[in-house]
């Protein structure tokens, strides 16, 4: 207990500019008071007083105009408590308005421990109370002379031994009240921190989270994608294969028919060679060559059919692509209207192929029909057909698998 009278509660951390502003407050309120009591001592006759007071007053008032400024203030406590040293102990001497100086002394142990603190408030208060002790100890010896009676003198060193015993035990409540608010704050702060880093690792926590959701999503929107195309390429099969029945129900069928009529033929050709043979008109002749022309064709239309049913081999044979061609142009070239203009590109070089003849020469009559058809109600109709060799490259033979790096018979068109 005696050592916490004497060292105090360790002081708080108070930062500078908190400390300037409670100084600067103190000197507020320390100037007026001290020009009030300047003025007083003047009306009582007390000169020297007035004058040490109003010097106290002006060195403030400086103090106090440089930290209104802005200014560093040097030695400020000290400075404080130097004055208050001068006043306190200048009243004391001379005694003042009806010898009350030196109760005004009293007042000096609670302003040293407000402005220096418990520890060094007590090297303020002994020195001061030194001065007092060597003052009185003089006084009641006859060395000097003091407005007090020798009762006085004795009781006044107990009543300050006093009211500083009282003035610490305030100071000290004021400093534990202050270093627990520190601690509170010190606390608060450190729970600021804790709550800041816990904090940020929940946005760290949701950030990743997120970041796994989004990929979540991507990874189910990708699915949902890869799902959609499945179906659809599973609908696309299914008419695939429902296609692919129906055209092996028609070949089926087409197939049925072709060689019902191809017997059909065989007996109408027979019939026909004996009729040749009985009849001896050159006329009639003539007619049944027609018709045997006209049966020779419906026997390679039924040869067609029973290829379309894959119920017969195709015949392959080599010729000339563009010697075939420019014929089959000149007889499918019949069935286009006049107002439609007809050209044709064909090489120069000679293109053998391996292929059927009547399938090609069927082929470059759909596709002329097929422009006609597509021209309808265009001003200026052009049909174009082109043949050109064809050199298939690497990017062709891999987006073509079937096909083979070799040179083609060739391409074409018609437009």
């Amino acid at each position: 207990m005696i050592k916490r009278l004497i060292n105090g509660y360790s002081q708080p951390d108070v930062s500078l500019q908190a400390d300037r502003e409670s100084i600067l407050q103190l000197m507020a309120i320390c100037i007026p008071v001290a020009l009030v009591f300047t003025l007083v001592n003047m009306l009582y006759g007390f000169e020297q007083l007035a004058i040490i007071l109003s010097s106290v007053a002006l060195v403030l008032s400086l103090y106090w105009r440089m930290g209104y400024k802005r200014q560093q203030l040097f030695y400020a406590h000290e400075m404080l408590m130097i004055n208050s040293f001068i006043v306190f102990g200048s009243l004391t001497w001379v005694g003042g308005i009806g010898n009350m100086g030196i109760y005004w002394s009293l007042c000096f142990p609670f302003l040293a421990f407000l402005i220096m603190g418990v520890r060094s408030g007590w090297r303020w208060i002994g020195l001061y109370a030194l001065l007092q002790v060597i003052c009185f100890t003089m006084a009641l010896n006859g060395f000097i002379t003091l407005p007090y009676e020798g009762s006085v003198l004795l009781i006044a060193p107990a009543m300050y031994l006093f009211f500083t015993l009282l003035a610490c035990v305030l100071q000290l409540r004021i400093e534990k009240q202050m270093v627990q608010l520190q601690e509170l704050n010190r606390q608060l702060a450190d729970s600021q921190q804790a709550l800041q880093e816990v904090n940020a690792g929940l946005e760290q926590q949701i950030s990743q989270r997120t970041g796994e959701l989004q990929a979540s999503n991507s990874s189910l929107a990708k699915e949902v994608l890869e799902k959609e195309q499945a179906l659809v390429h599973m609908h696309q099969s299914e008419e695939k294969f429902e296609h692919a029945q129906r055209m092996e129900a028609v070949g089926t069928l087409v197939g049925g028919i072709a060689h019902d009529f191809n017997n059909m033929l065989s007996g109408i050709t027979a019939n026909l060679y004996l009729v040749q043979r009985e009849v001896t008109s050159e006329q009639a002749q003539q007619r049944l060559a027609k018709i045997g022309d006209l049966i020779m064709h419906a026997a390679d239309m039924i040869r067609q059919l029973l290829t379309f049913a894959r119920k017969d081999s195709v015949a392959l044979m080599r010729f000339d692509l563009r010697i075939f061609l420019n014929e089959a142009y000149k007889l499918a070239n019949v069935s286009i209207a006049e107002h439609i203009h007809c050209e044709q590109d064909f090489c120069a070089s000679k293109l053998f192929i391996n292929g059927n003849a009547t399938q090609i020469q069927q082929m470059l009559m759909n596709l002329m029909n097929n422009a006609r058809d597509a021209l309808a109600g265009t001003s200026k109709p052009v049909i174009r057909v082109t043949l050109r060799k064809f050199e298939p490259d690497a990017a062709f033979v891999e987006t073509h698998a079937k096909a083979k790096q070799h040179p083609y018979g060739c391409t074409l068109g018609c437009r």
